[in-house]
């Protein structure tokens, strides 16, 4: 998104990826949306919002980050249905 003069935008292609897609991958702005979701987790949280070098945004409902930090770290309690 480029700012062509106060209140101007002019919004650039882009894609949508998962966060686990997006491992290991930069962007200058990742757009974050949280959705309630078990899911959704500390681990997961930390992932997408590092994903960004210069600027993150967060889509949000008040209280889901709350939420998704008092998780903590589920992945042992995430069932995908295959056994390791």
């Amino acid at each position: 998104m480029k700012n062509t003069k106060a209140g101007d935008y002019i919004l650039q292609h882009a894609y949508a990826v998962t966060c686990h897609s997006a491992q290991g991958s930069e962007f200058d702005t990742a757009i974050i949306i949280i959705q309630n979701s078990k899911l959704v987790e500390r681990s997961w949280l930390y992932t997408s919002l590092t994903r960004a070098k210069k600027k993150a945004i967060l889509i949000v409902k008040k209280g889901q980050i709350e939420d998704v930090l008092n998780r903590g770290f589920a992945f042992k309690k995430i069932n995908c249905g295959l056994r390791l």
